[in-house]
C-alpha cells in the first residue's frame, strides 16, 4: 500500500499546522513583547515619614496602587492602550489628600512620583 506513508505524512503536516495556528488561525499576543506597549510604569518613592495611599485616576478608571510606607519605593505597571490624561491622587494617613494636575501619558512611558508631606509638596516627573 503506497498511499499509507503519504496519507500519514499529510496528516502529520496538517495536525502540526493546526496546532501552531497556521492557515489563518488566530494568533495570540507576541511572546517576546515586554508589555510596555500596553502599559505605562510609575515608580513611587515615599520620602516622608507618613504612610500614604496612592491612586492613578484615568479617564474611565481608578487604579489603586495601595499604601506606600515611609521611606520605601514601589514600582507599578498601569494598563493603557493609547495616550490618555491621568491624575495622581495622594491620600496621607494623617493630613489632607491632594490630586495632582493631569498629565498625558502613552504606553511605554515611565513616570517617577516623589511623595512628601504635606502631599501638595509631592513631585511627578518623566
Amino acid at each position: 500500500m503506497q498511499n499509507g506513508p503519504t496519507v500519514l505524512s499529510l496528516l502529520l503536516v496538517v495536525s502540526t499546522l493546526a496546532a501552531c495556528g497556521g492557515w489563518g488561525g488566530r494568533t495570540g499576543p507576541d511572546p517576546f513583547s515586554t508589555g510596555d506597549e500596553r502599559s505605562f510604569s510609575i515608580q513611587v518613592e515615599n520620602l516622608s515619614s507618613e504612610d500614604m495611599r496612592v491612586a492613578v485616576l484615568g479617564p474611565d478608571r481608578r487604579h489603586d496602587l495601595g499604601q506606600i510606607n515611609p521611606r520605601s519605593t514601589g514600582r507599578f505597571a498601569i494598563p493603557l492602550s493609547e495616550h490618555a490624561q491621568v491624575r495622581i491622587r495622594i491620600e496621607p494617613i494623617s493630613g489632607s489628600p491632594h490630586t495632582m494636575p493631569a498629565m498625558t501619558v502613552e504606553p511605554g512611558d515611565h513616570l517617577e512620583l516623589f511623595l512628601q508631606f504635606p502631599a501638595s509638596r509631592s513631585m511627578l516627573r518623566r
